[in-house]
């Protein structure tokens, strides 16, 4: 017996009987008529600007208005909301050793915070990746400089008695508090540069002759991780997500270690794993396997080729200092069940673009995240690591502490775009690009729509045509400027389920799925839902659902009829499990003999428990 479905059953009864008593008719009987068409029509526009030079920074423009004018542009970008891709997780930087000591000691250490992450008074950053340790970038940056959490005077600690976050107390974690506490949104990763120098071949923490982990240490290490996890914990920072080594390719002068694609696998598999998996901690952190560059598709490909490391694994991390971001799609498209991270972009630094470059890419190329390196440094871009990059890298904001002067980057201003105004929770939708113009589709979770444009001639202005819902407005991007638009309005196409005019066996119920209000559950076999007064036009030949579901047959279908539930057959969808009764997912499928104004029919065949449904959709593509 389906337990759930046993229990929701008797629930619906109950609920019944209340409705009797209360008089609360509409879980039973909702609004009878034409499906709702969407208020979009002339909708509002918002825009945002910044130029290269700064003479707009995150500037508010004049309102565009949607309309049916059709006016020529040199792109044009069609956003389409039924076409839902992943979710974002958020935006930021990383608050590293050197950032921290920076804005710690900065007179306007307070105003820099509320900039940096207050989503009404700053740009609302909601992501950091902190390094586990020493990176490159530290306070003070020489050799014997670097820390772990148990170096222990370079003796073996194994049973790690003298393991110590205290370095990161001085400065480190109030700042990372106080960003949690600015926006609740903020989520926390945390990524090692090393290992303590005793759990090496080489005992050292730099990477350059500091060789890979001694298999001894494999258990030692996990534990390592068990206890960062439940001292930030005790902190009140909630870890998200870790990686177990930063850029595992590279060997540098700075903390670092080699850590093949074979050992990260074993280490997964059969130590860090289990060893999070058994942890007393109130949040599992994620476990992404890789975090480096987009040159590299067989590292990640062979920690999935092993189904129990894989198994441990939510997804994977990346850089963008050499490749393509197609990589990450490469990596979607073989293993769609795990997700993408990109994790480190510093602008300048080895030749990296601009935030605005690789967000935009990341994101169309199924990230949940767009994360800088540096959120401050000098500017000189110390202080860094003698053996580092030194000041090739630039961050969100300058601070020269002799001089008691702060300055905000074109990078604080192009995060901006993103992170102030696509809110956690979010997905990406259809509607990208093209030419010289970089841009990505947005939908928040209140149901606003959001695009974020660059365009990548350094030299020429162009003109954007962003188009929704049949309706359209035109904007002119100058030479290397970034834009943010966003809107509100429902796309017509889409219908609610819980509008339906007629049903069979269904219950409304409140839904988690981005905009919010009910979807319709309890589905099972020869339950049905329809819906009036459908225009489908002349030309409509795809359907979409918006589905979630535990259940995981494979014979569960929904059919969708015209005019009554044994009416013509237009379109037949077999139904997908999606890990979850609140776990939604679009899925499609082609329909034909749909044309002219119908009442529709969703009747649904297989077994019990089926799933539940937020929306529909009927379009041409």
């Amino acid at each position: 017996m389906n337990l759930r479905r046993s229990f929701f059953r008797h629930r619906r009864l109950f609920l019944a009987l209340v409705v009797v008593c209360v008089g609360m008719m509409t879980v039973f009987f909702p609004f009878m008529g034409n499906v709702p068409k969407a208020t979009a029509a002339n909708e509002s526009v918002k825009v945002w600007l910044t130029t290269p030079n700064l003479s707009s920074k995150l500037s508010p423009q004049p309102d565009l208005q949607l309309s049916s004018a059709n006016v020529p542009a040199d792109t044009t970008v069609s956003v389409d909301e039924t076409d839902i891709r992943q979710t974002v997780d958020g935006f930021g930087a990383s608050m590293t050793d050197a950032s921290a000591y920076l804005i710690w000691n900065s007179p306007y250490k307070d105003d820099i915070m509320t900039r940096l992450f207050n989503p009404t008074d700053g740009i609302g950053m909601s992501f950091l990746r902190q390094p586990i340790g020493a990176s490159d970038f530290i306070a003070a940056p020489q050799t014997s400089d670097y820390y772990s959490y148990d170096d222990n005077g370079g003796n073996p600690d194994p049973d790690l008695t003298g393991f110590t976050i205290a370095k990161d107390a001085s400065y480190v974690l109030p700042l990372v508090s106080k960003a949690i506490n600015l926006n609740s949104n903020v989520k926390v990763m945390g990524t090692p540069w090393s290992p303590p120098a005793w759990m090496k071949t080489g005992n050292t923490l730099s990477g350059s002759g500091g060789g890979t982990l001694k298999t001894e240490y494999y258990a030692a290490y996990a534990q390592y991780f068990v206890k960062y996890l439940q001292a930030y914990q005790q902190q009140g920072i909630p870890v998200f997500a870790i990686t177990p080594q930063n850029e595992p390719g590279t060997a540098p002068g700075y903390p670092g270690m080699i850590f093949s694609a074979a050992d990260e696998t074993n280490f997964i598999k059969n130590n860090l794993g289990p060893a999070i998996a058994n942890a007393t901690l109130d949040t599992k952190p994620k476990i992404l396997a890789y975090d480096h560059n987009w040159d590299d598709t067989d590292y990640i490909t062979t920690v999935y080729g092993n189904a129990e490391a894989k198994s441990y694994v939510a997804g994977s991390a990346w850089h963008h200092y050499a490749g393509d971001p197609s990589a990450m799609s490469t990596i979607h498209n073989a293993y769609p069940d795990k997700d993408i991270y990109e994790t480190e972009g510093s602008p300048v630094c080895a030749s990296g673009p601009r935030p605005a470059t690789t967000f935009l890419r990341s994101m169309n190329n199924w990230s949940r995240t767009g994360v800088a390196w540096n959120i401050a440094l000098r500017p000189d871009g110390g202080p860094w690591s003698t053996e580092g990059l030194g000041t090739d890298c630039t961050a969100l904001v300058q601070i020269d502490l002799p001089n008691n002067t702060v300055n905000y980057t074109l990078d604080y201003y192009q995060i901006g775009h993103f992170s102030k105004f696509i809110v956690p929770g979010a997905v990406v939708i259809g509607g990208q690009g093209s030419g010289s113009i970089d841009a990505a589709s947005f939908k928040n979770p209140d149901g606003s729509k959001v695009v974020v444009a660059h365009n990548t001639d350094t030299s020429n202005s162009k003109t954007l045509k962003i188009s929704w819902n049949g309706q359209s407005f035109t904007s002119t991007l100058p030479a290397d400027a970034t834009a943010t638009f966003t809107w509100s309005g429902t796309q017509s196409n889409v219908i609610n389920a819980a509008t339906y005019s007629d049903q069979s066996g269904t219950q409304n119920e409140a839904c988690t799925d981005v905009g919010g209000g009910q979807d319709v559950g309890f589905i099972d076999n020869g339950d049905y839902l329809g819906y009036q007064n459908v225009d489908f036009g002349t030309d409509v030949n795809t359907v979409r659902l918006r589905f979630a579901t535990l259940t995981t047959a494979t014979n569960d279908q929904v059919e969708f009829h015209l005019d009554s539930t044994t009416g013509p057959l237009v379109g037949t969808l077999t139904l997908q499990s999606t890990g979850g009764w609140q776990n939604w997912k679009t899925q499609t499928t082609s329909i034909s003999g749909a044309s002219g104004i119908h009442s529709i029919y969703l009747v649904f065949q297989g077994g019990s428990s089926i799933g539940n449904v937020h929306w529909v959709s009927f379009l041409h593509t």
